[in-house]
């Protein structure tokens, strides 16, 4: 099993929404595909910390496509 950060879109009350996701590959098998249920923030115990999990998540958003996933 492997994971990354990656942007996904949802329709809410007609409005489209982008957040970021963990996301899941291969957890029961090699096509397999889940992520988090809520979108997730950026953290750290230190600024520096916190600046290396957004450019962790920067990287992640730029490099895998839009996941869409339902409301």
């Amino acid at each position: 099993m492997t994971w990354h950060y990656q942007a996904t879109h949802r329709v809410v009350d007609g409005h489209d929404v982008y957040e970021v996701r963990e996301v899941y590959v291969g957890i029961e098998g090699d096509d397999d595909v889940s992520w988090t249920m809520d979108a997730i923030a950026p953290f750290g115990n230190t600024k520096e910390e916190l600046i290396e999990c957004l450019e962790l998540m920067l990287a992640d958003v730029k490099k895998y496509p839009v996941l869409e996933v339902d409301a």
